[in-house]
């Protein structure tokens, strides 16, 4: 007997018969006998002893705390920017009312400090987010609160309401508002490239 492999197959038949049209004839003493692939095993019982589960309780509650955490911050964000428009509103109003230096430098150092909380969480939002408060930051640094201008206070106002309260703040954005800034008297182009992390 002559034993000859095709693929999974094994294929016997006689000595004599090599030609491929016999191997084929019905008549001719051939037998197929597949072979499988792989031997069947059996599934290692140790599996279900070392089975992890895909989310514990303590990831899920973990999950929560950052989600939770997540809203806390975006809360903060909008409640400040808020504020942040409110001071500036009623601070052009009291100018409008009376020139008194001291109430309108206490509210501008207030706005300047909610500045300076939303710089901390610029890496919440986008980047042109942080930039623009940067810039407000910048020019802000460089004046005398108790003599800045109600022209300037006013295009500080448009800025944020109409610009950084924005989701997203964009290029234009960003244009804008140094557009604004340069028309209401600030000088926005000294020390943009300051740093105010140093």
């Amino acid at each position: 007997m002559t034993e000859i492999k095709n693929s999974n197959y094994e294929i016997i038949g006689n000595e004599n018969n090599t030609n491929q049209d016999d191997i084929y004839n019905s008549n001719s003493n051939i037998s197929l006998k597949e072979e499988p692939f792989l031997e069947e095993t059996p599934f290692p019982s140790i599996v279900s002893q070392t089975y992890v589960p895909f989310a514990t309780s303590a990831t899920q509650t973990s999950f929560k705390k950052s989600e939770r955490s997540k809203y806390s911050i975006r809360y903060s964000i909008k409640e400040n920017l808020e504020k942040a428009i409110e001071i500036l509103k009623e601070t052009i109003e009291l100018i409008k009312i009376s020139e008194e230096p001291i109430e309108k430098a206490n509210n501008l150092y207030e706005f300047y400090n909610i500045l300076q909380k939303l710089w901390k969480l610029k890496n919440i939002r986008e980047n042109n987010w942080g930039d623009l408060i940067n810039l407000l930051q910048i020019v802000l640094k460089r004046e005398n609160f108790e003599e800045i201008s109600l022209e300037k206070i006013k295009g500080l106002f448009e800025i944020v309401r109409n610009h950084l309260a924005m989701h997203p703040v964009t290029d234009r954005d960003i244009e804008k508002s140094l557009d604004i800034l340069n028309n209401c008297g600030f000088d926005p182009w000294v020390g943009i490239s300051g740093n105010l992390e140093e």
